[in-house]
């Protein structure tokens, strides 16, 4: 009875269209996809039809001999063939070795070639020999010329422990995103120089970069480049400057940046996203009059470019109010004497500020936001763990100021630890805080 059972929940499953059996090994990992071909004759191709793929050497290593039995040798009855347990993967407990990476190569290759449709979508970590063979510019070769890929995450994983590891495995080949349908691509951990690996990328509209480093003057003319960028993100990248010019650019996350300067010159800029950012107030501008939204990070060291980092302030280098080092005025009364902007008088709706330490010029700014943004539907603050009881009990004077918009709404949010532990009830978490 047992049996039969089993067998009419595999009938079940089985019985499903290839659309959703396709929509469902796509949401697991190349190895996992692949390995299913053993479970019966109905699923024996299914994994070729998936429409994304995600490439992981390690995990591929960890399941090798399942998988190449699975590509070469795919079972009709799951009973006849290798039991897919731990017990016969190969576990990697130390780092692997350059033979190891090239059994993973030859799979990711084996895997691509026997896949059957299109691709929409691509994940890929490899390691700095695939740079150097050329199989990673194969394979981007392949996704782009044979399957189409509209969506290309690649990730170089440093494994400085080899004798053959070399800075110049990083830098990317000249031409590989050349493509007409790729319109979203994510970089991890590469050296960019200058623009042509992007040349006839012409229909990018997503680019996400982290850990990269860009060489001089390269980010202007990437962004010239592409001409239909949309949403641009820069994480932990190394580079000198920001330089952002784009009439198409919506959205803009800079995050962990050490920068010598910062322009942004963008009419169609709706979100805008600056955590940890070093750079001098003085060396700052900022021109983006469409903002509705924007997010930035609160902390002691950054109130001085607080202003900047909200993105919709236009900096004036010859304005001498700006404060350098002091103010003929009290240092509290420097949000009060700010007039308000285009963007923040008729576009700006969602803020979002975290890290917020109740201090007071933080206040002020949060109070200068409240009075003068007229359209603005909703500001959320979410406070700092250290934050003291005091600091997070004077916050609570925003919600009396006067409010430039009728719909507004304040919300205030407890540290992130307590949050993720007893959730955003503000008031029990002000009750834990010391004085």
């Amino acid at each position: 009875m047992k049996s039969v059972r089993a067998r009419q929940s595999v009938d079940r499953i089985s019985s499903l269209s290839d659309e959703i059996l396709s929509m469902i090994i796509s949401r697991v990992p190349i190895e996992e996809a692949v390995r299913t071909s053993v479970l019966a004759k109905r699923w024996r191709h299914t994994w070729k039809f998936a429409t994304h793929l995600d490439f992981n050497p390690m995990q591929m290593l960890m399941s090798y001999r399942v998988l190449c039995q699975s590509i070469n040798e795919p079972a009709d009855d799951p009973e006849e063939d290798m039991d897919p347990s731990e017990e016969d993967i190969d576990p990697l407990e130390e780092d692997p070795s350059e033979e190891d990476l090239v059994r993973a190569t030859r799979l990711i290759t084996t895997i691509l070639q026997s896949h059957w449709s299109d691709v929409t979508s691509c994940r890929i970590l490899h390691m700095p020999i695939n740079m150097t063979s050329g199989h990673v510019r194969a394979w981007i070769e392949y996704l782009i010329e044979r399957k189409g890929v509209q969506e290309l995450i690649l990730t170089c994983e440093e494994l400085p422990s080899f004798d053959s590891f070399c800075p110049e495995a990083m830098d990317l080949p000249l031409g590989i995103f050349r493509c007409g349908t790729l319109t979203v691509l994510e970089l991890t951990n590469y050296m960019l120089f200058d623009v042509s690996p992007f040349r006839g990328c012409d229909n990018l509209r997503t680019l996400k970069m982290e850990y990269m480093e860009l060489g001089h003057k390269v980010l202007p003319e990437l962004i010239s480049c592409c001409r239909l960028l949309e949403e641009l993100s820069l994480s932990g990248c190394k580079l000198k400057e920001v330089e952002i010019c784009s009439k198409n650019l919506r959205s803009l996350q800079l995050q962990s940046l050490s920068l010598e300067k910062i322009y942004i010159c963008t009419e169609a800029l709706a979100v805008m996203v600056f955590d940890k950012i070093g750079c001098q107030p003085n060396c700052i501008l900022i021109n983006a009059p469409r903002v509705v939204v924007f997010q930035t990070y609160c902390s002691s060291q950054n109130e001085e470019i607080l202003e900047l980092c909200s993105g919709i302030l236009l900096r004036d280098e010859a304005n001498p109010q700006y404060p350098e080092s002091r103010l003929s005025y009290p240092e509290h009364l420097y949000w009060d004497r700010k007039a308000a902007v285009y963007c923040m008088s008729n576009s700006l709706r969602r803020v979002y500020i975290w890290g917020f330490g109740g201090k007071e010029l933080e206040i002020c700014f949060a109070k200068y936001l409240i009075t003068r943004a007229q359209r603005l539907d909703r500001i959320a603050i979410q406070f700092d763990d250290n934050c003291t009881r005091d600091e997070a009990t004077s916050s609570r004077s925003l919600l009396s100021v006067p409010r430039a918009s009728m719909h507004v709404s304040i919300v205030f949010k407890p540290g992130s630890r307590y949050a993720e532990k007893f959730g955003n009830d503000f008031d029990n978490w002000v009750s834990t805080l010391l004085d």
